[in-house]
């Protein structure tokens, strides 16, 4: 006979991060992405509080240094090289990212240096149509934020041991 999987705390905190960030999403509509709130709070779930903390601070200090590097390049896309073709604008994009590998390794952060790339990315490449880019940036870095504050508020919750209930 099958056996259920055993679904254990870190799995169900997990679930709760999600509906949680997602929720605050919803409350944010129009302002926030669910999915950047999402996977802060997913990955403040780790199985100690001090890498929870750990990851945490990386997660934000990446995040600050992508989104600082990704606003440069992505208003020097706009400003400076926006008559360019788009495979200029790549090459820029290509090429700033190494500094930006280069602040993480400076700073004794090599943690931080996935993050990092992933928001520069997000930021230097997404398309924000009519929004301010600098708004932008910033709802993406509060999201970050958000979801970094609501993983470490629900990492440390534990439930009773078996062997409490069974006294």
């Amino acid at each position: 006979m099958n056996k259920l999987p055993h679904i254990g705390l870190r799995i169900i905190k997990t679930s709760v991060v999600i509906f949680l960030s997602l929720a605050v999403s919803w409350l944010r509509a129009g302002q926030s992405n669910s999915l950047y709130i999402a996977i802060a709070a997913m990955l403040a779930i780790q199985p100690t509080m001090e890498s929870a903390k750990n990851e945490g601070v990386n997660r934000l200090i990446g995040t600050l240094s992508g989104g600082v590097w990704g606003t440069a390049v992505f208003l020097i896309n706009i400003f400076v090289l926006g008559r360019v073709h788009v495979l200029v604008q790549y090459l820029f994009v290509s090429l700033a990212i190494i500094p930006l590998i280069l602040t993480s390794l400076k700073l004794k952060r090599p943690a931080t240096v996935s993050i990092a790339c992933v928001v520069f990315l997000v930021v230097a490449t997404s398309p924000v149509g009519d929004v301010n880019p600098l708004k932008y940036v910033g709802n993406r870095m509060l999201d970050t934020f958000i979801g970094f504050v609501i993983g470490m508020a629900v990492n440390p919750v534990s439930l009773p041991d078996k062997a409490e209930n069974n006294e």
